[in-house]
């Protein structure tokens, strides 16, 4: 005899829970865009894609740079931002706020030629680099949840090259967003006292000052880049009096105003003056909405309990189960005292014709059954699917629905031959209870042993009547472990079923 036991249905919910697993351990990797920028502007070749190459800790692979106006090779703006791996877009957002389009994937950064045709004001190259200090671990601070959302750093055409007119633009119009958590100003020591370094300054703190920052006050962090040590005191003086006295002609109150000042010359830094430099920008330029240290290595239920609200999936069930007792009890007055339709009979439909006696008995047996119509009754076998991207999605689609399918299959059915079968109904008919009775008795039979006592609707007891109050984390992790159980002991079940005949 062979004793071997086939775990088919319990085989499908361990699929789906390796599915979960794989889900959970990558939830990272679907960190939503935030809305909240910081941009780096400043004059072309005033040494940016040095300043972000540093902060970055030269993360940023080599064929994806330039990152910049550097030798004017391009003319869009670079948004910078964490990615699991490293990857390079050609994407249409004229907005901050604006959802992102993906047009092409790059293999490298492209060449001025390249995006020729691409207008600056509507499209953009987002750069995806493996870079924690992107993820903000509360939100934005903008969005109306609280969940992880990606920070981005906006890498501006530098003013000044001769052929970036966008760059030339009032900024008010370019150089300022509407979420914004700081600026970063670089300059080149050289060039402090140009002109159009000046003009532009003073066009910049006007729009900055009209700005609306997460803080309250506007956050400005100016890099002085290719100062010598000697000078770099007394540069950062001169600038800082300058921001201020050209705050307060604008009229702005000086309170509303966070400048931060750093001179340096990359070239004499040692690595650990670097190192300081880059620990001091990020802890600077995130201390308004927090350094917390985004952790991929969460608990289950820390990452259940900040799923996204509509990847809450207990009011869906309720429902559902809601539904099913509604079924039981449609089942439970489909048939009183042995009548599928009570107390009608052929005498007292005598005289009306067909149309007419199908119209009276679908009426009388809605009412039995405490219904309006047939299409309600319908409704609540519908299922909707889980987003892919949902941990829960292979388990929905293999074993909840699986199994919820069997039930509403088998009610539809019923209704559908209850339907059949009154509207069948003539005058000729001689006993109209033994003609209800002779159609319809075999397929209420059957789904009445699908609605009760069996493993399924246990699991929808346990859920119903112990699982009301539980959060989402213990809640999840409960029904997972219940359909374990019952798939197993289904699989038991069907083994010595089989076994027995």
């Amino acid at each position: 005899m062979d004793n071997t036991i086939t775990f088919t249905n319990t085989q499908l919910v361990t699929d789906s829970m390796f599915y979960f697993c794989e889900k959970m351990g990558s939830a990272h990797g679907n960190i939503e865009d935030g809305v909240l920028t910081a941009r780096v502007v400043g004059e072309y070749s005033a040494g940016k894609t040095r300043v972000i190459r540093e902060i970055l800790a030269n993360k940023i692979p080599e064929n994806f740079l330039p990152i910049s106006s550097l030798e004017a090779q391009t003319r869009l703006q670079l948004e910078i931002s964490y990615g699991q791996k490293d990857e390079l877009y050609l994407i249409e957002k004229s907005e901050d706020c604006d959802e992102a389009k993906i047009i092409n994937q790059l293999t490298k950064f492209p060449t001025r030629a390249e995006v020729i045709d691409y207008s600056p004001e509507d499209y953009r190259l987002r750069l995806l680099i493996d870079e924690h200090k992107f993820i903000l671990v509360k939100g934005d601070g903008y969005t109306d949840d609280n969940q992880p959302k990606k920070l981005f750093l906006i890498d501006t055409p530098g003013w000044n090259s001769g052929e970036d007119t966008l760059a030339e633009k009032d900024a008010h119009q370019y150089f300022v967003g509407e979420h914004n958590l700081a600026i970063i100003y670089v300059c080149h020591a050289n060039r402090l006292d140009g002109e159009i370094n000046k003009a532009k300054l003073d066009n910049f703190l006007e729009a900055l000052g009209e700005a609306i920052f997460l803080s309250g006050k506007a956050h400005l962090h100016i890099v002085i880049t290719h100062c010598q040590k000697d000078s770099q005191e007394r540069l950062s003086q001169r600038m800082q009096e300058r921001v201020l006295q050209q705050w307060q002609a604008l009229y702005f109150e000086p309170d509303k105003l966070d400048l931060k000042i750093k001179a340096l010359d990359f070239a004499e830094m040692s690595e650990k003056d670097i190192q300081d430099f880059r620990d001091n920008f990020w802890r600077d330029l995130l201390d308004p909405i927090g350094t917390e240290k985004f952790e991929f290595t969460q608990s289950y239920a820390d990452q259940i309990s900040n799923w996204p609200e509509h990847w809450d999936i207990r009011n869906t069930i309720s429902k559902q189960i809601e539904n099913i007792r509604t079924m039981q009890k449609v089942l439970n007055l489909a048939c009183i005292d042995g009548q599928f339709i009570q107390n009608m009979n052929m005498t007292r439909l005598m005289g009306l014709s067909q149309e007419n006696i199908i119209e009276r008995l679908t009426e009388r047996w809605l009412k039995q059954i405490e219904f309006n119509n047939v299409e309600t009754l319908k409704e609540m076998t519908l299922c909707h699917p889980l987003a892919e991207e949902h941990p829960l999605y292979e388990w929905w689609n293999k074993y909840w629905l699986a199994n919820l399918s069997i039930i509403y299959e088998n009610f539809n059915r019923y209704i559908d031959i209850v339907n059949q079968t009154i509207g069948a109904v003539t005058p000729k008919i001689d006993d109209l209870q033994l003609y209800l009775s002779k159609n319809i008795s075999p397929e209420y039979l059957k789904i009445i042993g699908k609605f009760s006592n069996t493993s399924f609707d246990l699991v929808t007891q346990v859920v119903e009547q112990k699982m009301n109050l539980l959060s989402l984390e213990r809640f999840t992790a409960t029904l997972l472990k219940l359909s374990v159980l019952q798939s197993r002991y289904e699989d038991h079940y069907q083994n010595q079923m089989a076994k027995l005949g």
